[in-house]
């Protein structure tokens, strides 16, 4: 009667990850502790890693039910003991929205200018295409679901900017830390023959 079959718990905890609101669910007491890190190994491997590392186990540890312990409902940025720390998100999904928009309103009104040497400009669906025929294509798009900004360059390949709002720039998760601003006012430039700037600065 005290064993739950190991389908179910897999299930119940996936979704007990899964929802940031309060929630608590018991185990077999008999090995809890070890039986619950296995688990958690194969929700992680099954579940978006930022989420986890969001919503997962507070870390306050077991009570003498074998209850799990409830999950803060609240961000953290840096969970203590968190096996993919670092990895949770820099804003919210509003502040992302406006931020990426407003990113993508002065790329468009910086680059949509005939005097520059760029054979097209194309924006649909969150995705921005600035094409070359002697140099090649830069595509920037909005990733919504890890909330940054993705490049393709020609020039530097692929890069994946997070909004920084202490900063308030997009900054690449390379070791060099790049602002997107900045690599792309580089690289531009080069192209051009000539300094490049953007309306604005982000």
């Amino acid at each position: 009667k005290n064993k739950t079959n190991t389908t179910t718990m897999l299930r119940r905890s996936s979704s007990y990850l899964r929802r940031p609101q309060a929630q608590s669910f018991a185990f077999a007491p008999t090995g809890g502790r070890a039986r619950l890190r296995a688990l958690e190994t194969q929700i992680v491997a099954r579940l978006d890693r930022r989420a986890y590392c969001a919503w997962g186990p507070s870390g306050r540890g077991f009570g003498r039910s074998g209850m799990v312990a409830r999950a803060a409902p609240a961000f953290s940025a840096n969970r203590a003991g968190c096996p993919h720390r670092g990895l949770a998100y820099t804003v919210s999904a509003e502040e992302f929205s406006e931020q990426v928009g407003g990113l993508m309103d002065v790329l468009e009104d910086s680059l949509d200018d005939d005097e520059l040497p760029f054979d097209d400009l194309e924006y649909s669906s969150g995705v921005m295409s600035l094409v070359s025929s002697q140099h090649g294509v830069w595509i920037i798009n909005k990733h919504s679901a890890s909330r940054q900004v993705w490049l393709s360059s020609p020039k530097s390949g692929p890069s994946k900017f997070e909004y920084v709002p202490d900063e308030g720039i997009w900054r690449s998760e390379r070791e060099d830390k790049t602002g997107l601003h900045d690599l792309l006012v580089s690289e531009l430039s080069q192209v051009i023959g000539s300094p490049f700037a953007f309306t604005e600065k982000f």
